[in-house]
């Protein structure tokens, strides 16, 4: 039987509410972005602005990470704060934590939320942590008793620096998917990529442009400058 793919390719700008929520459970339910179990916010922030913690996502267990793309971020705590300035630092604490955000410089940031027990905070860059996972940060496949802040059941988190060039990997074949019915959105933050299914090409240029596909599709991936980019998985 013949598999029918959702494929979709535009700018994050055109899926985030007023306060730039891009998954959650409280989209419409009919919507791709609707998710019971994963929150995603695509965070645009100006210099001076102080940000609270949302109500979003409080009423159950979770773990929160703030992963820094540009600019500079202050997570403020009550006793305590973690500055972030470099691409990749990160953020991470449990639901008991309210944070605010105090924006030093202009900031675009991704930030996630996942049902988890873990308890406590941590901090760091995801550099150190690419190479346990081949580049993937948040999942399954982490192992709880080295990076507990970093399990979830439901989502799965990569952090890609495509800088050998020209970069191109080919489709895996279908038995070898894992998760294949976990829904998927890739999103550029520097450089250019493109994403091949089959005849389809589509093509992320600016900072923020996404490919969705669903269910996990055999693709090509290519580029031909240095490109950073992330891949959210979820299970609906």
């Amino acid at each position: 039987m013949e598999t029918h793919y959702d494929i979709n390719e535009d700018n994050l700008s055109s899926l985030v509410d007023s306060d730039g929520w891009v998954l959650g459970p409280f989209k419409n339910p009919m919507c791709k972005t609707h998710t019971e179990n994963v929150h995603m916010r695509w965070c645009v922030w100006k210099k001076g602005e102080i940000r609270n913690q949302t109500q979003h996502g409080r009423d159950y267990d979770w773990v929160e990470s703030v992963f820094l793309i540009d600019g500079e971020l202050r997570v403020k705590y009550e006793n305590d704060s973690v500055l972030l300035f470099q691409n990749g630092d990160y953020a991470t604490y449990d639901s008991i934590r309210w944070p605010k955000y105090i924006i030093n410089r202009d900031t675009v940031a991704i930030m996630l939320r996942w049902k988890s027990a873990y308890e406590g905070k941590r901090y760091g860059n995801v550099s150190n942590y690419t190479k346990f996972y081949n580049n993937w940060v948040v999942g399954p496949f982490v192992n709880k008793n080295l990076h507990p802040h970093f399990y979830s059941d439901n989502l799965e988190f990569k952090w890609s620096e495509r800088h050998s060039v020209p970069y191109i990997r080919g489709p895996k074949k279908l038995e070898n998917i894992e998760n294949y019915d976990w829904k998927s959105l890739c999103v550029l933050t520097n450089g250019r990529f493109s994403i091949h299914f089959g005849n389809k090409k589509c093509e992320m240029n600016k900072l923020g442009d996404y490919v969705y596909w669903h269910p996990n599709a055999p693709h090509t991936n290519y580029t031909n400058i240095k490109s950073n980019l992330f891949t959210i998985r979820w299970n609906d």
